[in-house]
């Protein structure tokens, strides 16, 4: 495809591009897409990646940024391997609800934007198993029970970690930015040394700026957390959350 068309995916679980291990003879599988945009329908995935031999799935790159716009019940990459590497360099976005940007179980970075403001239950990044994500994008949801970025699976323990560098926005009743469970982690910055500084805001009746349960672990360090509209700062149950030099700003109704 030349550089600037774009895939449009239909509805009905239709999928744009499925990578799968030969059943034979599995091997490692590289995919490169360095300019094709997508428009995904309801109920459907851009690409899907259904391995365990470290399928890479490199979605643009550092000078060619990707577009990719989802419909209701959509998600724009899926990867369950282990194994695998998922790069993106996309700005996303939604007409609808209950959609999700990033969906993986491995290695994962995302430099791109993502804008799910279209409706209600959209997850912006979502890291399960033992995935490794870095994010330095910039996130804005706004919906009932959003959710910014989710560390760890929501019924099986594991080991996922999210390196957080970009800025997060949640609007919206229950919306929640930050959430580590069942042994995940999240980490703001990336690192002792990064000089990034994140800020995480939340606006909406029950919403939640840094939430951990189940073992989850959140570490914020020179992070800004902003609570307003009935919304709460810092929330644990069950989980850890630690706080350096960071700030919580408070506009409570």
């Amino acid at each position: 495809l030349a550089s600037g068309s774009t895939i449009e995916v239909g509805k009905n679980q239709a999928v744009g591009v499925f990578i799968a291990d030969d059943a034979t003879n599995p091997l490692k599988t590289t995919v490169y897409n360095t300019g094709t945009n997508m428009t995904v329908g309801t109920n459907a995935f851009g690409y899907v990646v259904d391995s365990k031999t470290g399928t890479d799935l490199l979605l643009g790159t550092a000078t060619n940024k990707l577009t990719a716009s989802l419909g209701p019940d959509s998600v724009y990459a899926y990867s369950n391997d282990k194994n695998g590497y998922v790069y993106s360099n996309t700005d996303i976005t939604t007409t609808g609800g209950k959609s999700y940007g990033l969906y993986t179980a491995g290695k994962t970075e995302n430099y791109g934007n993502i804008d799910l403001t279209g409706g209600n239950g959209n997850v912006g990044i979502y890291s399960t198993g033992t995935g490794y994500t870095k994010n330095t994008g910039t996130i804005t949801m706004n919906g009932e029970k959003v959710k910014g970025i989710v560390a760890g699976d929501s019924t099986t323990a594991g080991t996922a970690v999210i390196n957080n560098e970009g800025n997060i926005t949640v609007t919206g009743k229950e919306a929640v930015a930050v959430i580590a469970q069942k042994g995940g982690t999240v980490n703001m910055p990336s690192s002792s040394t990064s000089t990034a500084t994140p800020v995480i805001s939340v606006t909406g009746r029950s919403g939640l700026g840094l939430y951990s349960t189940s073992n989850g672990k959140i570490n914020a360090t020179n992070t800004t957390v902003n609570a307003s509209g009935g919304a709460i700062n810092v929330y644990k149950n069950g989980g850890n959350i630690n706080l350096t030099n960071a700030t919580l700003n408070t506009n409570a109704d």
